[in-house]
């Protein structure tokens, strides 16, 4: 009788384990991605209130945010930064990407574009890898019908796999990446956060330090020391395994969300000139 109902509770557990798996497997998404949403207009008195202008394909849909660099009317900017940001919030909070690098400690002159993605703000759709690439890789070929400038990607955490698969699919067109807090691969990320799940439940993978093996421009990196979303090792792995040129920044004591952002962090400039120097 011990015996039986010994193997009575086994096949519950069992059953239960392999509903949990299914459940996760067909709902992971929600664990994946956070969007917040807005209307349009709003959107847009947001965007007017932090200097930001509306970025618009060639269908006239929303598609991100122009910050112009600061300076002399006319003169081109050295280049231009499209920006692929976090699993959470919307393309309006991470201005501070256009913040710092258009501080006046940094040299050059930036055009920052911020990528919404689909499904998050007013971008209608829904998250996931494929729409995420997608999206960047065609705003990537929009960039193409605009005076040419040298684009470098900025991928921030899960953005860091959209903005290396998105340089892998357009290698000639990117001149640089600037991988903030970032990923190895989602799967090495699962394992650290649901260790009794097995990864390959995981269906968005942003495979990261494979796809930038088909990259050949310089790496930028920013880990945090103290990261407790994506672990540092992660990142560091990423960064190991990449041949081309490279650069690492350590975020000493901080975390994922509360690494040093200000405009005063000499980083900035220190990125601006490893991935287009003078």
């Amino acid at each position: 009788m011990r015996i039986t109902a010994i193997w009575a509770f086994l096949r519950v557990l069992l059953i239960t384990y392999v509903g949990l798996c299914l459940l996760v497997f067909l709902f992971q998404r929600s664990l994946i991605y956070f969007p917040d949403h807005e209307d349009e207009t709003t959107a847009l008195v947001r965007a007017k209130g932090v200097g930001l202008e509306p970025w618009r394909d060639g269908s006239g849909r929303l598609i991100g945010w122009i910050a112009r660099p600061q300076g002399s009317q006319g003169e081109a900017p050295a280049g231009r930064m499209l920006v692929c940001h976090g699993n959470a919030g919307t393309a309006l909070g991470r201005i501070y990407c256009a913040k710092g690098f258009q501080s006046p400690s940094v040299p050059r002159r930036w055009e920052v574009r911020i990528l919404e993605y689909p499904g998050y703000g007013s971008r209608p759709g829904a998250p996931s890898e494929q729409a995420l690439v997608r999206a960047s890789v065609e705003a990537i070929d929009t960039l193409d019908k605009e005076p040419p400038l040298p684009l470098i990607l900025v991928g921030e955490s899960i953005g860091s796999g959209v903005a290396a698969l998105a340089a892998a699919q357009r290698p000639t067109r990117v001149n640089g990446l600037f991988l903030l807090t970032p990923l190895n691969r989602m799967r090495a990320l699962a394992r650290v956060h649901h260790p009794y799940l097995p990864s390959f439940l995981v269906r968005d993978r942003f495979e990261a330090a494979v796809a930038i093996q088909n990259f050949h421009g310089p790496l930028a990196v920013l880990l945090a020391e103290r990261d407790e979303v994506i672990p540092p090792r992660l990142g560091k792995a990423l960064f190991d395994g990449f041949a081309g040129p490279k650069r690492l920044w350590i975020a000493e004591g901080r975390g994922h969300n509360n690494w040093d952002a200000g405009v005063s962090n000499p980083m900035w400039a220190e990125v601006s000139e490893f991935l287009l120097p003078r």
